[in-house]
């Protein structure tokens, strides 16, 4: 049995080179600048960004291959790409199968390396081979590639087209092959030269005619007025024969109809064709290159051209999202990081980041509670103001608002005018601000209304009023500020305070009134139950009474009252007195009338009657209590007053 241990060190081997390849590759990525923009009216901003640019400092081999196609073709340098291997081969002339047989002249192979620039578009023209009728073939079409101004770079020649001789099947039948000097070859009889510094290939009388040549186009032969190749510049179209004896695409010349000379091949410059006698092939084009390391081979390609384009491009290096969003996303305001990072096949890696900053740059809105005016608080010269905070609004998240002049809501505002002002502000730094003003008046104003008795007076502030009517004054209130009070005084009319002395009766003038007797003599104190209009005392003495009037009130003067009249005598006699209730009163002499009132110590009348024609009166007093009454006896010639007791 055969050990599998070579193979197992082998793949060791490879693994170990694999990685010794990977610590030479080096991945580097490029992001595009930091961005910033203004955020629209959602407070996001779509936004599109340059895509990172990632290389590989290892390169891997890449080729095109350009086969005939009938057009003009092109190759876009790839990025990275500074250098270019060009292997171009123009295309074989036509060939003679019928009588006489002859082949087509070969192609010329071009190879070189070129200097180029990344992006820079190449013109690729791949020649075709040359057409046959039987008798005479068309010329190759040459192999172009050109840069950005008509300025080749290289040029590979196309093989000139054969013959059947006029079928005598002489000599010089095949056609002459490419060249690799920029001339074109005369034709294979040498009569007729081939083309020179890009020039088109000569033709003669009843031949076919020249290849076209970079600049210009080969001569046409008899009858051929399309015969000759287009040269480069002019499209690069194969000449046109009578019959299937075409040029080939990239300015090969036609052959004659009948046998007796092919086309001249295409390429940097023509090649000839002659229709003289001996009757030959066409010429082969010439070729042309400018760049280094060349390696040309006349007479070589056989059939179509062909054209590859080999160069070392960078290793692919592959990039990803690794943090943010992709390019015409939706960024909401803010910074946001973005991160991508490069990786090739074998694991190296690099990252690199940018910001998009989204700017907030639209103001906030605000609005302020309306503006207000009030009265100061009771005795200050301010007043506590409550009012609705501001509102603030705003596209983006993140918008307060604060105070900027005035007074908060819940403060004492003085007396006058302040302007509030209020700021709102979001978080992108932009602002708006609103305002109000709070108008607070001093009105302490205050009415009241004083009613006087006759006499007094009302003092408020430094004024005193005494009279009935209305007055205004300002004061000062506890906080300093003016307070007007308006007063509306009324006085009562004067009480009259007269009494009347009617015997041992005192009355108060003043009707309709309370009344309270006072003592003068025991100090002008109060008689307990003296409250009537009149007061019989009990004994003289001197007397007044308190008259009040509504809340007035008002003293009298002090008046004597004296007992019964001198008149009277000791005629009149009361017995028995004490007594338990019957009285006797003796007048002395029959009187015609006598009134008789019974009051109590208050005053208070308790009982009256009359007696006529009579010199007594005998009174029933046992319902009264016991205490000391006062009997009053009136007649025409006066009063008399007596106490008397009344004991059970």
């Amino acid at each position: 049995m055969r050990s599998i241990l070579p193979k197992i060190f082998l793949l060791l081997l490879c693994a170990w080179l694999g990685s010794s390849l990977y610590s030479q590759c080096t991945v580097t990525i490029s992001c595009p600048p930091s961005v910033i923009v203004a955020a629209d009216t959602t407070c996001a901003a779509v936004v599109s960004y340059a895509m990172p640019t990632a290389t590989n400092s290892c390169t891997q081999s890449g080729s095109t291959t350009f086969n005939y196609t009938g057009a003009l073709q092109t190759f876009t340098v790839p990025v990275g790409v500074t250098s270019i291997h060009i292997d171009g081969s123009g295309a074989q002339g036509g060939s003679v199968t019928t009588t006489c047989a002859a082949t087509g002249g070969l192609g010329a192979r071009m190879q070189g390396d070129f200097a180029v620039t990344p992006g820079e578009v190449l013109s690729i023209l791949v020649g075709q081979q040359g057409f046959t009728n039987g008798a005479d073939a068309g010329g190759g079409g040459g192999s172009f590639v050109v840069r950005t101004g008509n300025v080749p770079l290289l040029v590979a020649g196309g093989g000139g087209g054969a013959t059947n001789n006029i079928s005598s099947c002489g000599n010089n039948r095949n056609g002459l092959d490419a060249t690799i000097t920029t001339s074109g070859t005369a034709s294979a009889n040498g009569l007729v030269a081939g083309g020179t510094a890009g020039n088109g290939g000569g033709a003669s009388t009843g031949s076919g005619s020249g290849g076209g040549g970079f600049l210009t186009d080969g001569a046409n032969g008899a009858f051929n007025s399309n015969g000759g190749g287009k040269s480069y510049v002019n499209g690069g179209a194969g000449g046109t024969g009578l019959q299937n004896n075409h040029g080939g695409y990239g300015g090969g010349g036609c052959g004659w109809q009948t046998g007796g000379n092919g086309g001249g091949g295409g390429g940097y410059s023509g090649g000839g064709t002659s229709g003289s006698q001996p009757y030959t092939a066409g010429g082969g084009g010439g070729s042309y290159s400018i760049g280094t390391n060349q390696v040309n081979t006349a007479g070589f390609q056989t059939g179509n051209g062909r054209v590859i384009l080999t160069y070392n491009v960078p290793a692919p290096a592959y990039t990803s999202m690794m943090q943010g969003l992709p390019s015409g996303s939706s960024f909401p305001s803010g910074t946001t990081t973005i991160v991508y990072m490069a990786t090739d096949s074998l694991g190296a890696s690099d990252s690199c980041s940018f910001t998009v900053t989204v700017n907030d740059s639209i103001a906030p809105g605000i609005s302020c509670p309306p503006s207000d005016t009030m009265s100061n608080d009771p005795g200050t010269c301010g007043a506590v103001v409550t009012y609705a905070s501001p509102t603030a609004t705003d596209a983006c998240p993140g918008v307060w608002t604060s105070l900027m002049t005035g007074l908060a809501s819940g403060s004492t505002f003085p007396q006058g005018t302040t302007n509030v002002t209020y700021m709102a502000q979001d978080s992108g730094g932009n602002t708006a601000t609103c305002n109000f003003d709070i108008s607070v008046i001093v009105d302490d104003a205050s009415a009241q209304s004083i009613d006087l008795c006759a006499g007094e007076s009302y003092t408020i502030g430094n004024n005193t009023y005494t009279q009935g009517g209305t007055y205004v004054d300002t004061l000062l209130n506890g906080g300093g500020c003016d307070s007007v009070v308006t007063t509306s005084i009324t006085v009562a009319a004067a009480i009259n305070t007269g009494t009347t002395v009617n015997g041992g009766t005192i009355s108060a003038d003043e009707s309709l009134a309370t009344y309270q007797w006072l003592n003068c003599d025991s100090g002008v104190v109060a008689i307990p139950g003296a409250t009537s209009q009149s007061f019989t005392p009990a004994q003289s003495g001197s007397y007044a009474v308190v008259v009040s009037v509504g809340n007035c009130a008002d003293t009298s003067a002090c008046d004597v009252v004296v007992g019964i009249a001198s008149s009277f005598g000791s005629q009149y006699t009361v017995y028995p007195n004490p007594s338990s209730g019957r009285v006797q009163i003796a007048f002395g002499q029959s009187l015609d009338l006598a009134t008789i009132e019974v009051h109590d110590l208050s005053g208070k009348r308790l009982h009256t009657e009359e007696t006529r024609n009579a010199p007594t009166a005998t009174l029933d007093l046992s319902t009264l209590p016991e205490g000391m009454y006062i009997l009053k006896v009136s007649t025409g010639q006066g009063q008399a007053v007596f106490n008397w007791v009344k004991r059970d």
